[in-house]
């Protein structure tokens, strides 16, 4: 989270799948790159990883039933299995049998292991949309940063195009003998440097989309149109909720909180799992065989018929003494949910922080955003001013290129304010509504 907190204060910086549609939207640029994010999916994986844990541990808790069937060819001394009697001779022997083991109590440990990996998983899926969140927090700042070089670099044509009007002017005024010549070399020597600047405006732009399709996973296609009515959309300057309001929605709300919530209520089932141990067990154990050798006369099945046997078993293990082993493992199992539980209070103090600064930059930029308007009325009403005089041969050149200079300014920081201020206003309502 800190990183994207660095990110959003530094706005203004200079197996794929292709782009079919002109024009991405904000949600499709979030879309795209959810889905073709690595470690999105990898963490995905180890979702999946852990199922199988899971259904692994449950299974623990049933029967275990097995067959089996032997065969052996036996020659030199042994003992024949009829009669106990030792022989040698060449004989063949085979058998089939039938393994029951049930577990009937071992002290709730498996069971408090399958609630514990279940938490676990729970508290997985809420890491997976956290960084989801972070991948859609990432996407928001690029393309709201790509749309304000976009239009920084359409404020720089216009301020292009107005030195060449001027310049068109001031050369009939010279050609009609009321202006010196040096006016239009004055001019001509402002409209290079904003060709400069417009050249680096757009460069910035470019750079800025190219920024964008590397967050998406894409390769970079400069034709693509970002969607600008997104601004219309997100409105003008507004007021925020209180830092602690924000917090206490936030807290309710996100998933990174969740998350270190249900890692703690895991590790209280690791406890219970590993208190478990001190408990005995109990198990069941039944089996069921015949079997066939060459040394008897009668027919093979009348064999396994006359052979038959079971037996069934129930076994009681009591842990009186392991080394100290068991209470090892409850210690370590306490300690693990004492770090649970500070992982969540850092979790939230990271919270609380982040909050308290998204509401000063909301705040700040909003004011930024209203000041910066104010500068451009007016710079724009004394650039007309300076034309008019500049017009009238009653303002010098530098007089009007200083005027003109001031009003790119202005522009300038209407847009990083403006475009500032919209991502931290989305940030709040992230933080309000758990969702953008």
């Amino acid at each position: 989270m800190k990183n994207i907190l660095l990110a959003l204060s530094l706005l203004i910086i200079g197996a794929p799948i292709a782009l079919a549609q002109t024009t991405l939207s904000l949600d499709e640029c979030m879309r795209i790159a959810l889905e073709n994010n690595l470690q999105i999916k990898n963490s995905g994986y180890q979702l999946d990883l852990a199922e199988v844990s899971l259904r692994q541990t449950r299974a623990q808790q049933l029967p275990d039933l097995s067959f089996n069937f032997g065969q052996n060819f036996n020659f030199g001394r042994s003992v024949d299995i009829n009669t106990n009697q030792r022989i040698d001779e060449v004989f063949i022997s085979n058998g089939y049998g039938l393994n029951l083991s049930v577990p009937i109590f071992s002290g709730f440990g498996l069971k408090y292991q399958g609630q514990q990996l279940k938490q676990a998983i729970q508290a997985g899926i809420k890491d997976v949309e956290t960084s989801r969140n972070l991948i859609r927090r990432n996407i928001i700042t690029f393309y709201l940063n790509a749309l304000a070089n976009q239009e920084l670099y359409r404020v720089a044509q216009e301020q292009a195009n107005a030195t060449r009007q001027q310049i068109e002017l001031a050369q009939k005024r010279v050609s009609a003998g009321v202006a010196n010549e040096i006016v239009v070399y004055e001019l001509k020597a402002q409209l290079a440097n904003e060709e400069f600047n417009a050249v680096s405006a757009r460069n910035n732009a470019e750079l800025a989309k190219v920024n964008l399709f590397q967050q998406m996973n894409q390769p970079v296609d400069l034709a693509v149109q970002l969607d600008a009515n997104l601004i219309q959309t997100l409105g003008s300057p507004a007021e925020a909720l209180s830092s602690p309001a924000l917090v206490q929605k936030a807290e309710a709300s996100l998933p990174e909180i969740q998350g270190a919530q249900l890692r703690i209520l895991s590790a209280q089932k690791g406890v219970e799992a590993a208190r478990s141990n001190f408990f005995p067990s109990i198990n069941f154990q039944g089996n069921y065989g015949a079997f066939f050798t060459s040394t008897r006369t009668e027919a093979y099945f009348s064999q396994l018929d006359a052979t038959r046997n079971g037996s069934m078993s129930i076994g009681l293990s009591l842990p009186l003494f392991r080394g100290g082993a068991i209470q090892q493992q409850v210690q370590r199992a306490v300690i693990n949910e004492s770090m649970a539980e500070n992982d969540l209070a850092d979790v939230k103090n990271q919270l609380r922080s982040e909050v308290e600064q998204a509401v000063q930059n909301h705040r700040a930029t909003q004011e930024q955003w209203r000041a910066a308007e104010q500068q451009v009325a007016a710079q724009s009403e004394n650039v007309r001013l300076f034309e008019k005089r500049f017009a009238a041969g009653t303002a010098n050149t530098s007089e009007y290129i200083l005027s003109k200079n001031n009003l790119a300014q202005a522009n300038g920081n209407v847009i990083s304010a403006k475009y500032r201020h919209l991502i931290w206003k989305m940030m709040l309502g992230y933080y309000e509504n758990g969702k953008f």
